[in-house]
């Protein structure tokens, strides 16, 4: 079977929805071309599509959804490396700790800055739902250094201050739901590889 053509790839990326999920217009030979080629999978979700076409990792670079600096990061094995703000419980930097008022002063300050839908959308702004498999064992985090830099530029004194630090996981890629901006991945599937400073990462 020949390789994608070039039309065949801006039919893919058309039918792309901001979710992943392939919208039911491309034709059955381009899925079936990109099928092969790793950069569609079929997903079963718990949502409203019970089973769906998924657009991969892979295939999200090779047509062009990965700007520079957005490429995902792999093990030997052809995992993923995760990176996920979290505490020493694996707790995010989004939630409310009601007896620790000097992080939730914090936490206020960053979640009163993060509220822009465009820059710091919400999982669900951003195309992570559960019509596409997002589930409670889901969580928030980034495919790469720059894209954990990006999104909490600034903040890694005031984080390490929380009490913060950065998690790195290897998920499978099947395991990962992507938005825009971030990623959510099942971390309890996901193989745990350390815990640095926030220094480390973000200034």
């Amino acid at each position: 079977m020949a390789k994608p053509s070039a039309a065949q790839k801006r039919e893919l990326l058309d039918a792309i929805s901001m979710g992943g999920i392939i919208r039911p217009n491309v034709h059955p030979r381009t899925l079936a071309v990109m099928e092969r080629e790793g950069w569609v999978e079929e997903r079963a979700t718990s949502g409203f599509y019970k089973h769906a076409m998924f657009v991969t990792l892979a295939g999200r670079e090779a047509v062009g959804m990965l700007p520079e600096g957005d490429k995902p990061e792999v093990t030997p094995a052809g995992e993923v490396i995760v990176y996920r703000i979290e505490d020493r419980d694996g707790r995010g930097p989004y939630n409310n700790y009601p007896m620790d008022f000097k992080r939730n002063k914090i936490i206020r300050e960053l979640c009163k800055i993060h509220a822009s839908p465009t820059t710091h959308p919400a999982g669900q702004l951003d195309g992570i739902t559960s019509d596409n498999g997002f589930t409670v064992d889901h969580y928030f985090g980034f495919i790469n250094k720059a894209s954990l830099a990006r999104w909490f530029t600034g903040w890694g004194e005031r984080l390490t201050e929380a009490g913060f630090y950065v998690s790195t996981f290897a998920a499978r890629s099947e395991d990962i739901l992507h938005g825009r901006k971030q990623i959510a991945f099942a971390k309890g599937r996901a193989r745990y590889l350390g815990t640095s400073p926030v220094a480390d990462y973000i200034a």
